[in-house]
């Protein structure tokens, strides 16, 4: 079992694309061209602010990630989550300054892509494109889903959403990990994102370890009953396979 996603022979952002589908060799080298810059910060290091200019997309090679918003009153809410594989910024794709903070939960490895590089993906590799797209989708369902999860959801309930959407998305990149994954967002970081305190989060996890739904090890979560916990969530997986039939044919 490996503690981290990612592989040494492919980046985690070519075995998440490689996923869907297989990539040509064209394709291939676009996207080494994606991460020939490298550029690493330690945890708990604020990479972009809030209004800041969002000229540059990352791709994350290594570490977690999240991005967040102050509330009134002095709290905030974490937006999203990171994972290797992920390009941070799709979301602002649209705007001219970042509509959140984003944050290192763990040391990170991060290759800036400007966003006006996008053109050339457009012209050169449209199959890519439309999948950048997608991905840019999938990021907005999740943060819909776990503001219905929020809304209508206890917190058992919201606290195994949450951990079987990370799930969902870290075995597309790291299938060898089976029902375990590393965790390494604190419990307050867990309770931002979905509306939990730290001492709530903390007695949620252990009373789904004492109903035998997962069990908390060296650094990381495994679920011992998925069916059970997406019972409980109304979880149901929209990450592992993405609609392709709109998408362009890839170019030789």
């Amino acid at each position: 079992m490996q503690e981290d996603n990612e592989t040494e022979a492919h980046s985690c952002l070519y075995s998440k694309i490689s996923h869907y589908r297989c990539l040509n060799s064209k394709e291939e080298a676009y996207l080494a061209g994606l991460e020939r810059d490298r550029r690493s910060w330690p945890a708990r290091r604020r990479i972009r602010r809030s209004g800041e200019s969002a000229e540059l997309l990352y791709v994350v090679r290594k570490g977690w990630l999240y991005s967040t918003e102050d509330l009134p009153k002095g709290k905030r809410h974490v937006r999203g989550v990171f994972l290797p594989g992920d390009i941070i910024g799709l979301s602002d794709i649209t705007v001219c300054d970042s509509i959140c903070d984003v944050v290192t939960a763990t040391a990170v490895e991060l290759c800036p892509v400007p966003k006006t590089s996008l053109c050339d993906v457009f012209e050169e590799a449209p199959s890519i494109a439309a999948l950048f797209f997608a991905f840019s989708a999938i990021e907005t369902a999740i943060f819909a889903e776990r503001l219905s999860a929020a809304a209508r959801l206890g917190a058992d309930a919201r606290l195994a959403h949450f951990l079987l959407q990370l799930h969902s998305r870290i075995r597309i990149t790291a299938p060898e990990n089976g029902n375990w994954f590393r965790m390494p967002l604190s419990q307050e970081t867990i309770g931002d994102a979905i509306g939990l305190s730290q001492p709530y989060v903390n007695r949620t996890f252990s009373q789904l370890e004492d109903d035998g739904l997962l069990v908390r090890r060296r650094n990381g979560v495994e679920l011992l009953d998925i069916d059970s916990l997406e019972n409980m969530a109304g979880f149901s997986d929209r990450y592992s396979e993405i609609d392709q039939t709109w998408m362009p044919s890839p170019r030789i």
